[in-house]
């Protein structure tokens, strides 16, 4: 396959970045309305967060299938099937008349919408390897990024004038947008010769590539790192608006400066990558990340009631991730070539198993500053430990 360069290079970076974007448009853009959305539909704070729990479960049952048949089936016939079945169950989410039933669409759309973040990693890895994936995957980020940042500003300013269903009608037109802009942008990057013979035996695939030293400790690492950002996504609208007091227009600028932190983290990477490699920039930026969590964690616990002392360090832990992300990922999947949808299923599931971990976490602990604290520092302390151990299987097959 070909390496792109150039302007083509920029517009797959974009396009992919964009059908990567339905986690955080999809979780972002409502925060805001979580309050709100819990009064309308007369339910608890805990069952509305189940919308987010739901979500990411859903999320981990497409990711554990668009791989393997994207391997069978190549890139484009799964990837616009996905996104059609995000944009339908976006508009049932729209229409939902209780929580349950928004439970349940919220679950189809993660369905749907996990092509895309599948789809996307194994698409780089069909073009790109080493520490040009790396760079490549940083590029992408960019434009996922805008997702956080733009979502929560876009969702608080709908909360206000039009409810928070229309919110879902948007995710719906992003939906049916990104199915275009696949249909006619996206050009089939796996091919014949290297597709599965069957889709059992791109089932058996998962399997296979599980033992791999690299791709299991990357899922542990992925996983810590999505039980930070859930635990962040679903108790920040209540810590913020509820504990501090923040209205939810001026949480959705909150929200977004933290966003910007993100793509900061990815422009970082995107520079270093070349320079430092993928593993030396993963070791250092979940230290780092380490240590915001237990700043985090020892600001909202001792400084309850200043609200910086929860903000400020929780911007740091969130710009990391934006540096560690596509780090983990190419270490995760170089040893990986006809198999990348798999490897990239395995990863996929690892981040939405740490969000349902870090859901059930969070909601069993007081929705107090200190409760999320101590979940996310719990959870980027433990990435950190995992980074320790990569030193022998990089030595395997990991870029360094």
């Amino acid at each position: 396959m070909p390496v792109l360069e150039g302007s083509a290079r920029a517009r797959l970076a974009a396009l992919l970045g964009a059908v990567s974007a339905v986690a955080p448009l999809s979780t972002d853009m409502y925060l805001p309305a979580l309050p709100t959305i819990a009064v309308e539909l007369g339910a608890s704070n805990a069952a509305v967060q189940h919308t987010l729990v739901s979500f990411f479960a859903g999320m981990a049952l497409g990711q554990l299938l668009y791989g393997p048949l994207s391997d069978r089936f190549g890139r484009r016939g799964p990837l616009l099937f996905g996104l059609a079945l995000y944009g339908l169950a976006s508009l049932g989410c729209a229409l939902a008349g209780a929580v349950d039933a928004l439970i349940l669409l919220r679950a189809l759309q993660a369905i749907g919408g996990a092509a895309g973040m599948v789809i996307a990693r194994a698409v780089v890895r069909d073009r790109y390897t080493g520490a040009d994936a790396a760079h490549f995957m940083a590029l992408m980020m960019l434009t996922t990024g805008l997702a956080p940042i733009l979502g929560p500003i876009v969702g608080g300013a709908l909360l206000g004038i039009a409810g928070w269903r229309a919110m879902f009608g948007l995710m719906a037109l992003f939906g049916f947008g990104a199915v275009a802009a696949v249909y006619w942008g996206l050009a089939e990057t796996h091919e014949r010769h290297n597709r599965s013979a069957s889709v059992a035996r791109s089932l058996i695939g998962l399997v296979e590539v599980l033992p791999q030293p690299v791709l299991a400790l990357s899922a542990f690492a992925v996983a810590m790192e999505f039980g930070a950002i859930f635990s962040y996504l679903a108790a920040s609208p209540f810590v913020f608006i509820d504990h501090f007091g923040v209205a939810p227009s001026h949480f959705s600028w909150l929200f977004a400066v933290n966003s910007i932190g993100f793509v900061a983290g990815a422009r970082i990477n995107a520079r270093l990558a070349h320079r430092l490699g993928p593993m030396r920039l993963l070791r250092r930026g979940v230290a780092a990340q380490a240590l915001a969590g237990l700043a985090l964690l020892a600001g909202s616990t001792l400084l309850a009631d200043q609200i910086w002392a929860t903000a400020l360090p929780m911007f740091c832990v969130i710009a990391l991730v934006g540096l560690i992300s596509p780090n983990i990922t190419v270490i995760a999947m170089a040893p990986f070539g006809a198999q990348a949808g798999a490897a990239s299923s395995v990863l996929g599931v690892s981040q939405s198993l740490g969000a349902v971990i870090a859901g059930a976490v969070i909601g069993l602990l007081p929705e107090l500053p200190g409760s999320m604290g101590l979940a996310i520092a719990s959870f980027t302390t433990l990435a950190w430990a995992a980074s320790l151990r990569y030193a022998a299987p990089a030595r395997a097959g990991a870029p360094t």
